[in-house]
């Protein structure tokens, strides 16, 4: 094999090695851990704009219910830094560890914060669920 051949792999190796890194680590009152991987901005045509924590959970992605527990812990660390850079729309992104080497695959599930007129945050994933009759 060629010199320049290898130089390439070990760089693409080393680009799939940084990706996905987390930023930081998040100790929650729960007991919990959560590793922060993306703290950015999102735009909309028809909305105001957003600011979304992406980070990495250890709960099923198919399990709502804890997702949204544990979502409710990450927002109140997150809410303070929203809340001073001035968005009133926040989206809380949980993200399941990726699988694969080279090619990685995971899932995720979104949870949306919008501030309401009276300062009030309110979680578009409470008027989903069913109200006891």
């Amino acid at each position: 094999m060629n010199h320049r051949w290898w130089i390439c792999l070990v760089f693409v190796l080393s680009l799939c090695a940084c990706s996905g890194q987390k930023l930081s680590e998040v100790k929650l009152p729960s007991g919990d851990s959560i590793d922060v991987i993306g703290v950015t901005y999102m735009h909309f045509s028809n909305g105001p704009p957003a600011m979304m924590l992406k980070y990495q959970t250890t709960k099923s992605i198919t399990d709502t219910d804890a997702l949204r527990k544990q979502a409710a812990e990450v927002w109140d660390h997150f809410r303070p830094q929203v809340e001073r850079e001035g968005f009133k729309a926040a989206v809380l992104s949980a993200n399941d560890p990726p699988k694969g080497f080279i090619f990685t695959t995971n899932s995720t599930y979104n949870f949306v914060f919008d501030q309401k007129a009276d300062g009030s945050w309110r979680c578009s994933y409470d008027d989903k669920k069913p109200t006891d009759k």
